[in-house]
Parts: C-alpha cells; sequence; structure tokens
C-alpha cells in the first residue's frame, strides 16, 4: 500500500525511507513498582527490575504503511513534519500524562521537544524576554544555562539543599532583589 502516489512537493517519497518497520520490546507495566518498596541498597531496584517475573515484555511495531487510517506509520512519521509535533504522537503523549500523571487542572497540554535542553530552551523562550532573569538552582545543568546566553536572558541562582531551592534562599533573593543592580527586572 502506498500513502502518496504522488507525495507532496518537498516531502520525500516513503519508498525511498530505508526501513520497512521499526519494532520495539518493552517492559510491562508491571516492571514498574507503584509502591515504595523496602530496599537493602541504592541498586536494589534495578536488581528487582532484571530478576524474578518483572522481565516480560510487550513488543511494538510501527510499519511503514499504515493498515487503518490514523494509525502511525513511518510513511507519514518520518516525514518533515509541523513544528508543534505529529499530531498521532501529541495524542498519545496527552493521554499518556493524563492517565499517569493525572494534572490537577483541565486546561494543559503537551510540549513535544528533542531533548530536556531543547524542551527548557522553548519553555524560556517562550516565557522571557531578553534582559530578563530565570530563578536557577545553584546546581543547574551547564546547557540549561548556556542556552539562554545568546538571547541575554541569564540565570539567578538560589541556594539548594538535597530537595532543590531553599525557601529561604528565595525568599532572600526575591526580598532583597535591586533591578538596578541586577540590571533586570524583578
Amino acid at each position: 500500500m502506498t500513502l502518496y502516489s504522488n507525495p507532496p512537493i518537498g516531502l520525500p517519497n516513503p519508498e525511498l525511507f530505508p526501513y520497512t518497520s521499526i519494532s520495539a520490546d518493552l517492559l510491562v507495566p508491571a516492571s514498574f513498582p507503584t509502591s515504595q518498596e523496602e530496599s537493602n541498597s541504592p541498586l536494589s531496584w534495578f536488581l528487582k527490575l532484571f530478576s524474578s517475573n518483572r522481565t516480560k515484555t510487550d513488543n511494538i511495531s510501527v510499519p511503514k504503511y499504515a493498515s487503518k487510517p490514523g494509525s502511525l506509520d513511518l510513511a507519514t512519521i518520518l516525514q518533515y513534519s509541523i513544528a508543534a509535533g505529529h499530531p498521532n504522537y501529541l495524542e498519545f503523549t496527552k493521554q499518556f500524562t493524563a492517565k499517569v500523571f493525572k494534572p490537577s487542572y483541565s486546561d494543559w497540554t503537551v510540549l513535544a521537544h528533542v531533548g530536556n535542553t531543547d524542551g527548557w530552551m522553548k519553555a524560556v523562550l517562550t516565557l522571557c524576554n531578553p534582559g530578563e532573569g530565570v530563578l536557577a538552582d545553584d546546581w543547574t545543568y551547564p546547557s540549561a544555562l548556556a542556552c539562554m546566553r545568546p538571547y541575554n536572558i541569564r540565570a539567578v541562582p538560589v541556594a539548594m539543599d538535597c530537595e532543590g531551592m531553599r525557601p529561604d534562599s528565595l525568599r532572600d533573593v526575591l526580598s532583597t532583589w535591586d533591578s538596578a543592580a541586577r540590571a533586570m527586572p524583578r
């Protein structure tokens, strides 16, 4: 079955894609505990994952051409996509997020990105203007800071402890904020 007899101008013909299908073996959901288990060592969860009956897998496969309309297929998902992401992928991600994370409000959405730094950068560029700052833990991943620099968006360090930003440090940074000295608005 051929999706495009004449693909839209600018899109490669799927017949040229070097894949007939892509498949993977995934651990079944029961492989991941839903409650805190008592452990003897920091790696005991990892060892338990690969022992006992928890190593059952399910196989998923994405064919080059869909067997029914609306199904995922390589002929579609390997094409140049809209900037927001492939609609089927976004729908799957939204359903997964609703089922697993159960957001506590109704007007949430998902953001497709190619990795955490890319997702972070999209959020920063959406929410910040040049010359503004972002409150960040003292120990922040360097590429998260470096990707903001070309846009003149700077990190404002906040001291942290084992749980993240310390509330007293955040309060101090915000209550003693001097826009002129920091050269950025609060």
